[in-house]
């Protein structure tokens, strides 16, 4: 949450509950990580990535922003955990 704090520019102290919701699994498919944005936050390109890159990190899990939401209240960027390739594939001659 501190990390999130400053590229959302958050209030010092600003409770955790309100901005930031991790699932117990986020490696779960279905899964969702959500953070809350604020009204002032423009949520330019960068800014988003450096969000996403913040959550990538953090939770530990290689995740993708699934739904940005910026336009009315409630604001928020939503992310799932990133589909990883199957450890084998069945070949068939053609």
């Amino acid at each position: 949450m501190r990390s999130l704090s400053g590229p959302l520019q958050l209030p010092i102290g600003a409770s955790a509950d309100t901005w930031l919701v991790v699932p117990r699994n986020p490696a779960k498919q279905g899964a969702i990580t959500r953070v809350n944005l604020p009204d002032h936050w423009a949520g330019e390109e960068y800014q988003q990535l450096a969000i996403a890159r913040l959550v990538d990190r953090w939770i530990k899990v290689p995740m993708e922003a699934s739904r940005i939401h910026l336009t009315s209240a409630p604001r928020f960027m939503e992310f799932t955990p990133t589909p990883q390739p199957p450890d084998a594939a069945t070949w068939r001659p053609s």
